[in-house]
């Protein structure tokens, strides 16, 4: 190896001049049981800065029709695992890299709105 590569590599990786992580991200438990934290490398953040993933995750959907029922009336996703981010937060969400149980097409289709400006391989989220 190159000295001079070696070099921006050790002061990208130990000098702080790379990019940061992200400490704690929630993402929606997919049984819709609150968050899970999740470790996720965001260019950009500080380690302690966190973030909440907003939109649907995972592909199980609600079966109880009561539930469903309100989740209708309530304008939700049918699916257990999502988060929407509160009014003073919509329009915030900016992009990080997708968690596995991302469920990008539900959100489309449910969740237009924050799926602004959210590109291919990347999920929505908001700073607390």
């Amino acid at each position: 190896m190159d000295s001079q590569v070696f070099k921006n590599a050790y002061m990208k990786k130990f000098m702080n001049n790379g990019p940061e992580i992200a400490a704690l991200v929630g993402v929606p438990s997919v049984d819709g049981k609150g968050r899970v934290d999740v470790q996720i490398d965001v260019p950009g953040l500080g380690d302690t800065e966190r973030v909440g993933a907003v939109g649907v995750y995972g592909n199980e959907k609600v079966t109880d029709p009561r539930q469903l029922e309100f989740m209708t009336e309530a304008g939700m996703a049918p699916y257990l695992g999502q988060m929407s981010p509160t009014r003073s937060d919509t329009g915030n969400q900016f992009p990080v890299p997708a968690h596995p149980s991302f469920n990008r097409k539900a959100t489309e289709q449910y969740m237009p709105g924050v799926m602004k400006g959210i590109g291919p391989g990347m999920m929505p989220a908001i700073r607390y």
